[in-house]
């Protein structure tokens, strides 16, 4: 039901403990339409038996959280008073939603039709009828107490945390009627007890069914996710099953089996109120702020059919992105953690993302879930950045892990599906992903000579190059070269050289160490760079890189390059430690 003056419902039962032994049931027929009673809105009545069964053959089956009610006993009868009690009167303000009705605890309104069903029936009454259950003399408020009703409920007499929680049952769709199944909290005047409502119809919007949770401190301070599914068709045209899957985690519900609706521990955050045991309610109220505008002729369609009613103490919700979510955030801390709570006006989870992915927003991040990746957070400047490129949207995809911290200079990084978020105090937060990245993790990530990346991807470069800056470097990638890091000396002499517009182009290998007199070098398209601790780093290319090679390198008589290659009167030249070598012009 909608948000009500519930929240003035005395709290406190406890659990219905039998010792019974529980059997299995047998597969339930259809049940046929119920008889009705006499009033201004049903004349052709059927008279009902008046004799009472004995307890015995009605009885609900009831143990620690569970219950089977399949309403057997004789036509005319009560449900099992050990399981069911009433409610009745106005209620304050109409149950808080100004609804019309009056409920009673009369046969009236409820029975068992002999057949294995339940019939609430709300009925028009002839004008002042009611007025011997009235509970306002003279009626001052000027109630219509033209109709009245049934709202049963288990208060007092069972309750149960966790576990399935299923009817079946036919639903009226008289103009005005409001059926429901729910529950509410034991403890607490509401909202602070909560309120689960597995089903909600309204004749407004007849091929509908409403599931609803609720949760806060009072009426005006409170949290509310509801769902409407459309079903396709009237759902007074045939009996279904609305059911409730509760767990510590999330409350799903099901319409004939279809999983249609889920509100989860997350997305209630700090209003979540559905860690104590419920009772249940069955009703059908008239009018008011939700059941919508009624007539006499309205109690022609307002008996709801119940063929049973059972309460299973097992646990087996849907594996969902919203329950992954849910607890990811549980393990994170909850309210405690980094995450915090949920904003009342953007709790739910949203979904239908990239490769039916899911996410929800804390007031301290997010949580992303997809099928390949599962759920992880981001926060902080990382999720600042993972925003800026675009979420799961952007070559980065979903993460796939936590931030983790601890890294080399006080860091931190996350990865996601195509990539990695890195930040430090020096270098700031930067993604590194592709084949860039994949060298990046060859040469041993932040802990290598590269540090932390401190540019983001950079593409459109010469032949459909890209490159990305780094602490202590670069790394370049084209489709003919792959993606090779300069550092160092070398990389200071490639930049004097133009980078990969001059003469040398793209590296073609990383640098190689381990040579002569403790030198090293590095491949590019059009030539080399040598480096060793006495000459210096120097390029060596063109027809003079030939003549080098041909004696045999670095390791030949010439040794290293001392200087670059020198344009001279004659032609070119180049110094090396051994010699000169030249080419004419």
């Amino acid at each position: 039901m909608q948000a009500r003056s519930k929240r003035r419902l005395a709290a406190g039962s406890s659990l219905v403990a039998l010792a019974m032994t529980l059997i299995a049931q047998p597969a339930i027929a259809a049940p046929t339409a119920s008889p009705t009673t006499t009033s201004s809105a049903s004349p052709a009545a059927t008279v009902r038996p008046a004799a009472e069964p004995t307890a015995e053959a009605r009885a609900a089956q009831v143990g620690p959280g569970i219950l089977i009610d399949d309403f057997d006993g004789a036509a005319g009868s009560a449900p099992d008073p050990e399981v069911w009690g009433f409610e009745t009167g106005r209620g304050f303000e109409g149950w808080g939603n100004w609804e019309k009705q009056f409920y009673t605890d009369s046969r009236n309104n409820s029975w068992l039709d002999g057949q294995g069903n339940l019939i609430i029936q709300a009925k028009y009454e002839a004008p002042g009828a009611t007025q011997q259950y009235g509970d306002d003399p003279g009626n001052s408020h000027n109630w219509e107490t033209q109709w009245t009703s049934a709202r049963l409920t288990t208060k007092d007499k069972f309750d149960f945390q966790y576990g399935r929680a299923e009817a079946r049952l036919k639903a009226p769709q008289g103009a005005g009627m409001w059926p429901a199944f729910w529950a509410l909290g034991t403890e607490g005047p509401w909202p602070q007890s909560g309120e689960l409502d597995i089903f909600e119809g309204a004749s407004w919007r007849p091929d509908s069914t409403l599931s609803n949770v609720f949760g806060g401190n009072a009426w005006n301070d409170l949290r509310m996710i509801d769902g409407w599914t459309d079903q396709g068709e009237p759902l007074g045209d045939d009996f279904h099953t609305y059911a409730m899957e509760w767990t510590p985690d999330t409350i799903q519900y099901f319409f004939d089996g279809r999983l249609h609706h889920e509100v989860t521990r997350a997305n209630m955050g700090s209003d979540w109120r559905s860690s104590q045991p419920n009772y249940l309610i069955l009703n059908v109220a008239v009018g008011g702020n939700f059941g919508g505008p009624f007539n006499a002729d309205s109690g022609r369609d307002s008996t709801m059919v119940v063929d049973y009613v059972r309460v299973t103490n097992g646990q087996n919700p849907r594996p969902t992105g919203r329950l992954a979510i849910s607890r990811e955030w549980t393990a994170l801390g909850g309210l405690r953690g980094r995450l915090g709570d949920t904003a009342r006006d953007d709790a739910r989870t949203f979904c239908g993302l990239r490769a039916d992915g899911c996410g929800q927003r804390f007031e301290g991040g997010l949580i992303l879930w997809s099928p390949a990746s599962g759920a992880h957070p981001v926060w902080g400047e990382i999720g600042r950045k993972y925003a800026e490129v675009g979420y799961e949207n952007s070559t980065l995809g979903y993460p796939t892990s936590g931030e983790f911290c601890g890294l080399r200079g006080g860091g931190c990084g996350q990865r996601f599906q195509n990539g990695y978020i890195y930040w430090s105090p020096t270098s700031g937060v930067q993604t590194v992903w592709g084949a860039i990245a994949g060298k990046y993790a060859k040469k041993g990530w932040e802990n290598s000579a590269l540090g932390y990346p401190t540019s983001g991807e950079f593409c459109g470069l010469r032949d459909g190059g890209c490159g990305q800056r780094f602490q202590g470097g670069y790394i370049y990638w084209t489709p003919a070269t792959g993606a090779h890091s300069v550092w160092g000396a070398i990389a200071g002499k490639y930049a004097d050289k133009g980078w990969e517009t001059g003469q040398l182009a793209y590296p073609t290998s990383d640098e190689f160490c381990g040579l002569r007199d403790g030198g090293c070098a590095q491949r590019f398209q059009n030539g080399l760079i040598y480096w060793s601790p006495r000459s210096g780093a120097h390029p060596v290319w063109g027809e003079i890189l030939d003549q080098y090679a041909s004696q045999g390198y670095e390791r030949g008589r010439l040794a290293y390059p001392i200087t670059d290659e020198l344009v001279t009167p004659r032609g070119w030249e180049q110094r090396f430690q051994g010699g000169i070598l030249t080419w004419p012009r």
